[in-house]
């Protein structure tokens, strides 16, 4: 998995992107399967594929409130607003719209995030837009409904990609709850604690480590009042001593 460095009539060598060099028998070259990636070396970008698993609890339709919040954030505006005016038309169309608008709606809010992550994507420096640009469902399964991102990284070194994959993710996982969605997450010891403190009748906001922003984040510091209450024990009344026979 690297750069050839050697051919001879024997051997071919192999270095490694760790840096280690290999050895193989040019006949393995052609018995087995060997990746190229010369190709993406050589073409406009380098694939970035990867998916959130969004909770299917979290999806509904959009309210004229939603929509309304959603209008300040200024690349969703001009969409919503087109998408609104169409609507008044009877002009549904979603894809390959008439209107030049991404493949979105408005119903829902998962359809809306679809759209705002393509317009993101659509702006971002770093993306190659004459290269495929997508984002879509995948089939759901146990753990809820797969989004996934499909685009090419104008920038192809692995650093500077890994970099611009990362910041796209870690925007779209801050972003996503204020669409009322969210990811699937198996449960963490955290969480049981936090159920267990809640069934005791404790305020959600007196909690730590709720995700999404839904406690008061004053200080890092467990509130006294989620702390559980220490009921002072008396101490144990004396043996009386054994009277003699």
């Amino acid at each position: 998995n690297g750069v050839v460095i050697d051919v001879s009539l024997n051997t071919v060598k192999v270095q490694n992107f760790d840096n280690t060099i290999v050895t193989i028998p040019p006949y393995s070259l052609i018995s087995g399967e060997v990746q190229n990636w010369r190709g993406m070396s050589d073409s406009g970008g380098r694939r970035i594929m990867r998916s959130f698993t969004i909770d299917l609890n979290t999806v509904k339709f959009c309210t004229p409130e939603l929509l309304q919040n959603l209008k300040q954030i200024d690349i969703l505006r001009d969409f919503i607003e087109k998408k609104e005016s169409q609507q008044q038309k009877g002009i549904v169309e979603n894809t390959e719209n008439s209107a030049g608008l991404v493949n979105g709606t408005i119903e829902t809010n998962l359809g809306l995030f679809r759209a705002y992550m393509a317009l993101y994507l659509q702006q971002h420096k770093f993306i190659n837009d004459q290269l495929t640009l997508m984002v879509r469902t995948l089939d759901p399964n146990d753990n809820g409904l797969p989004l996934q991102l499909y685009c090419f990284s104008a920038n192809k070194n692995w650093v500077s990609y890994e970099s611009i994959q990362a910041e796209i993710f870690e925007h779209y996982a801050a972003i996503m709850p204020r669409f009322g969605l969210y990811p699937f997450q198996n449960p963490s010891g955290r969480d049981y604690i936090n159920s267990a403190l809640l069934t005791a009748g404790h305020n959600p906001d007196e909690l730590w480590g709720i995700p999404w922003g839904t406690m008061k984040e004053k200080n890092t510091e467990v509130p006294s009042s989620a702390k559980p209450e220490v009921s002072a024990t008396p101490p144990p009344k004396p043996i009386p001593p054994i009277p003699p026979k």
